[in-house]
């Protein structure tokens, strides 16, 4: 039987290309995708449906500007993989209580180097990747709950990524669907591993 994932749209132009990541990285593993946009359905409605998997996409804007993705991670269970990238990942971040704030230098449509520490999205992968971002807004490395984990860090010391320490979540601020950033494919992979344990 297929894995079921939804992937909320917070109106971004490179969803549709995540969603295609998501079914080629699934290789030979059958695999379905919903897109909901973030104001199309209740959270409550997304729940029931039995998902295995969540991934909230990027899109513009702050985390209140996310819809339902916000009450979505919020109520997701804790032991159903969530993937949350670029305005998902602070999504997630706010969620747990850290604060956003305007990156010391906003990058779109930039590569960067970025220094990656142990992690499950990470296996695989050597300590450093380039890694293509589009954005201006970071989580604040000053407000991290205990909880959360920094998994990836630029040559500002901004982060990257993160993980939950008590939940199967993490959080990824830069694209993985872009070429340009090589890595992506065994990144999300990795992510798509979590629906079958």
């Amino acid at each position: 039987m297929a894995a079921k994932l939804v992937l909320i749209d917070n109106y971004d132009s490179f969803t549709y290309n995540l969603y295609q990541q998501l079914l080629v990285a699934a290789e030979n593993t059958p695999l379905s995708v919903t897109v909901y946009r973030n104001d199309s359905v209740d959270a409550a409605t997304v729940l029931s449906l039995g998902f295995d998997g969540l991934v909230i996409s990027p899109g513009p804007g702050w985390p209140d500007d996310s819809g339902i993705s916000k009450e979505l991670i919020r109520q997701w269970p804790k032991d159903k993989p969530l993937l949350g990238v670029c305005l998902g990942h602070q999504t997630l971040a706010a969620v747990c209580g850290a604060k956003i704030r305007r990156s010391i230098k906003p990058l779109h449509g930039k590569t960067s180097k970025v220094q990656l520490k142990d992690s499950t999205l990470f296996k695989k992968l050597p300590d450093k990747i380039e890694v293509m971002r589009y954005h201006s807004l970071v989580v604040s490395s000053d407000s991290l709950p205990q909880e959360l984990e920094v998994t990836a860090t630029d040559e500002n010391g901004e982060i990257m990524a993160l993980e939950h320490k008590t939940r199967k979540a993490w959080g990824i601020q830069f694209h993985p669907e872009s070429f340009l950033t090589p890595a992506g494919n065994q990144i999300i992979r990795n992510f798509l591993e979590e629906l079958r344990e």
